[in-house]
This record gives C-alpha cells, sequence and structure tokens, in this order.
C-alpha cells in the first residue's frame, strides 16, 4: 500500500489487508512516534522471541527504557542479534521508532545483505493522541521530543514509498490490534533457514 496517508484524526488512515502474510524471513520495522502504539501492535501479532525492542534493550542495560544516552552501547548490540537470526532465516520484528531514513536504512541494508525482505509497518496515529497516551504514561518522552518526532514521522510518510522497503503496511493506532486477526504466517522452506 503506497502513497502518502491522511495524518488528520478526521480521516481513516488505511489499514493493512488483513491477508497480509509476512515471509518466514522477513525483517519487519516498526514505524512512528512515542504513544502511536507500535510495541502493543507487535505483542499482539508476534511472538515474544520474535521482537526486539530498543526500550528493552535499555532496561536492561541501565534499569531505564528511557535513558538515550546509552544508545551508542544499544543499537550495536540490537544490530549484532538482529544479523543473528537474519543469518538464521528467522522473522524478526525492530519495535522501536525508526523515525528518519538515515535510521532506517542500515537495517534495510542488513536484511539485503542476508538476501531477506525488509517490510515497513507504519503505525498511523493521530498526533494529539500520541501526546494524550503520552501523559498518561508512567516512562513520558519530554515534550519537545515527541514534538521533533512528530515532525519528522510527516516528513517520513512522503518519504517511505521511495526508500525501497519490499513492502509497505499501513495500520490505523488508534485500534486494538488485538481486535484485528493477526496476519497470516508464511510457511518457513528450506531456503529460509540458510545461511545464503
Amino acid at each position: 500500500m503506497h502513497g502518502t496517508p491522511p495524518l488528520s484524526s478526521k480521516h481513516t488512515p488505511p489499514v493493512p489487508d488483513l491477508g497480509f502474510e509476512p515471509a518466514a524471513d522477513a525483517l519487519i520495522l516498526t514505524i512512528g512516534c512515542s504513544g502511536s502504539g507500535k510495541s502493543t501492535v507487535a505483542a499482539a501479532w508476534f511472538d515474544p522471541h520474535e521482537i526486539f525492542s530498543s526500550d528493552q534493550f535499555r532496561l536492561m542495560l541501565t534499569n531505564n527504557a528511557a535513558d538515550q544516552n546509552c544508545n551508542r552501547i544499544v543499537f550495536p548490540l540490537l544490530r549484532r542479534f538482529v544479523a543473528h537470526r537474519l543469518q538464521r532465516g528467522l522473522l524478526t520484528v525492530l519495535d522501536a521508532t525508526n523515525l528518519g531514513a538515515s535510521q532506517r536504512r542500515p537495517w534495510r541494508k542488513l536484511a539485503a545483505q542476508h538476501g531477506r525482505p525488509c517490510y515497513a509497518l507504519v503505525v498511523m496515529t493521530p498526533p494529539a493522541l500520541c501526546r494524550t497516551r503520552n501523559r498518561r504514561r508512567q516512562r513520558r518522552v519530554p515534550a519537545s521530543v515527541l514534538r521533533e518526532q512528530t515532525q519528522q514521522w510527516r516528513r517520513d510518510l512522503r518519504r517511505l514509498p521511495h526508500e525501497g522497503f519490499d513492502r509497505l503496511i499501513y495500520l490505523d493506532g488508534r485500534c486494538d490490534p488485538r481486535h484485528r486477526p493477526p496476519p497470516r504466517r508464511a510457511r518457513r522452506d528450506e531456503r529460509a533457514t540458510s545461511t545464503r
């Protein structure tokens, strides 16, 4: 599904075809602002061992999932784990904001290096709802950071169709993903387990 989806909460953003069937060896990047519901979608649709979260790695390293000062350690570690799974042909979900083409490009290249498809799962949530959810969180993202994320997200929506993802999936972040059928899982074949 391509094109720039609407941003206003007055419109219903496009949602993925319920027949969405990720390849068994795909790398899936969640894309969206803090409070958009990325982690909720990932948890509802994928198995825990398939999800690699930057917040979770920060929590493990510093006891604080919001500690951005450790990102220089967190993302190289994430890359090592993700690369290992891609080498083995295992479906992997990178649960992070993934905002900005420069942040996404290394992950697409990593998937390509291992001959795996890379999908973008774009969680379409009106900025006002992201702010409301953020205020209700125990662990809040600073308002200035969320504003910067929103600005970047708007730019990203125009650019994503041109970045070379194997598939773009847009999901309405206002809806509880637990009320939607999860994507069908492609059957693994022998090629998905090869090191290529």
